[in-house]
């Protein structure tokens, strides 16, 4: 798995964990420490890993991650402020807690927080929009990735999507937004045969 990409998968699924569960159940625990683990292993292989989502790509570096072209945690997390993510050596667990808990928290549909202005800014992580001399940097990057091989079908996201609509109905907590990165993550975990995909896939009881 390449290491740069096996960390946002991580990442959504602990954040998809988050937005099915709530962020103090076991299940979002054990994709937290999936996804740390997965930042320490990235970090070995750069130093100061930067990621930047623009009009639903997701850009490492100056390079963009074909692979992820349909990952939705990209738009997500951009209209939610989150336009850029930036890590550095010497996180450590907490710190990564922290920054988790202010993913979700942007995230969530009834936070007061203004949608698209929050940012994060802890001693080895920094999350927040981009300039626009940036955007316009990125959006000219030359593209020379090859295409991705196609996945198999994937039926697994029909389960997320029950769920999630018991939960706008029930509890109207669940955006449409979220909805579609929750089920795209669980695609795309799928298709690179992330492990322990059984957290995420929520078990109805008649």
């Amino acid at each position: 798995m390449i290491p740069e990409i096996d960390f946002l998968i991580s990442l959504g699924q602990a954040l998809s964990a988050a937005a099915l569960y709530g962020d103090r159940h076991p299940a979002f625990r054990s994709a937290a420490d999936e996804a740390f683990r997965s930042l320490l292993v990235l970090l070995e292989a750069f130093p100061a890993p930067r990621y930047s989502f623009l009009e639903g790509e997701v850009i490492f570096a100056n390079r963009r991650l074909r692979e992820l072209g349909e990952w939705h945690w990209a738009r997500t997390l951009a209209d939610a402020g989150a336009q850029r993510i930036e890590v550095a050596r010497g996180v450590d667990r907490e710190e990564f807690d922290r920054l988790l808990a202010s993913l979700v928290e942007m995230l969530d549909p009834t936070s007061t927080a203004a949608e698209g202005s929050a940012r994060i800014d802890l001693p080895h992580v920094r999350v927040g929009t981009l300039a626009v001399g940036e955007r316009k940097r990125l959006t000219e990057l030359e593209d020379g990735a090859e295409e991705p091989a196609e996945g198999p079908e994937l039926e697994e996201e029909t389960q997320a999507i029950d769920h999630l609509l018991d939960q706008a109905e029930n509890r109207g907590l669940i955006s449409l937004a979220v909805a579609r990165a929750v089920v795209q993550s669980l695609s795309i975990a799928l298709q690179y045969g992330r492990p322990r995909l059984e957290l995420l896939v929520p078990v109805r009881q008649n």
